[in-house]
């Protein structure tokens, strides 16, 4: 293939996929952006940054626009040297090569797009995601606004230390023993109820994928309730009884991520649901509304109900 369709082509690929490596990073920085997102009234607003993408938009439209200029010209330069050349074999067979080379050139041009069209007509839009806003409590742990179910309904009586073990161990989940002892004195019901709940969906997961696994049951461990210890303060806090810490484990964890997650509305994929601020925890959200923070070295739960 002649030098100049090689130089072509060379050109147009490398423009092609440098325009469409930075819109897919750009996207993939802004999917879940967290640190911008403000808390009006009861939502959670995410701001929508559209700048990066328009300008990434109009690099690639002009990318395109100069490759089919380019091979429009060529076509029309490759004529005008076969009529001003007639009768030189040599530079007619030239002039063949500069239109040819531009033939192909738009020929892989309609190529690139329909194929990114046919796998996803967004790729050829090159439309950023909006992310919706998320309802979250006004209040939470940390100072920081959480994904929340806002306004659940009430939090219950607060449970003695007696009932809330003894419901918890009628439902198969642990209560730590080991020093410090975990304190459920005070505790909130709803918070109860929603890690229990939480155990029986586990379960059945379980079942359905690990049946062979630790007989099928889902290992819940509560390591953390309303004793005094590292925890952040503020209406719903701990020591206030709405909220309750579980041991991380392999199957828990995979559980909650891949159950409790968010879809990304670019994607189409299931994963965080946001980020908390202060301490960066990831956050998934279930069913009922409650909100599950990975922290270090425990799941930090908050069922949904309306702080006082």
């Amino acid at each position: 293939m002649n030098k100049k369709i090689i130089i072509f082509l060379l050109i147009f690929f490398v423009l092609f996929y440098i325009s469409t490596t930075i819109f897919t990073q750009t996207s993939n920085q802004l999917a879940f952006a967290d640190d911008t997102n403000v808390v009006k009234g009861n939502t959670l607003q995410i701001p929508q940054t559209e700048e990066p993408g328009a300008f990434i938009s109009q690099l690639y439209t002009f990318f395109l626009g100069i490759s089919g200029m380019l091979a429009f010209f060529v076509i029309i330069f490759g004529g005008v040297q076969r009529v001003i050349n007639a009768g030189n074999p040599e530079k007619i067979k030239d002039a063949d090569e500069w239109i040819k080379g531009a033939l192909w050139g738009l020929l892989l041009l309609f190529g690139a797009w329909l194929l990114l069209h046919t796998i996803n007509p967004n790729l050829v839009k090159l439309e950023l995601p909006k992310l919706q806003p998320v309802e979250t409590e006004e209040r939470s742990e940390g100072g920081g606004a959480g994904v929340g179910g806002g306004g659940g309904g009430s939090a219950g009586p607060a449970l003695s230390e007696s009932d809330a073990r003894s419901k918890l161990l009628a439902n198969g989940i642990t209560v730590n023993a080991q020093p410090p002892q975990t304190s459920l004195n005070g505790v909130k019901q709803a918070t109860i109820d929603e890690t229990i709940r939480m155990k029986k969906e586990c379960d059945a997961w379980m079942k359905k994928y690990y049946q062979n696994e630790n007989n099928g049951v889902c290992n819940v461990v509560v390591t953390a309730g309303t004793e005094n210890g590292p925890h952040a303060t503020g209406v719903c806090s701990h020591g206030n009884g709405y909220k309750v810490d579980l041991r991380l484990s392999t199957r828990l964890n995979e559980f909650i991520e891949k159950t409790y997650c968010c879809k990304n509305p670019r994607t189409n994929q299931c994963g965080i649901c946001d980020v908390r601020g202060g301490d960066g925890a990831l956050m998934y959200k279930s069913p009922t509304g409650a909100i599950y923070a990975k922290e270090n070295n425990h799941w930090d739960v908050q069922a949904n109900f309306a702080c006082p």
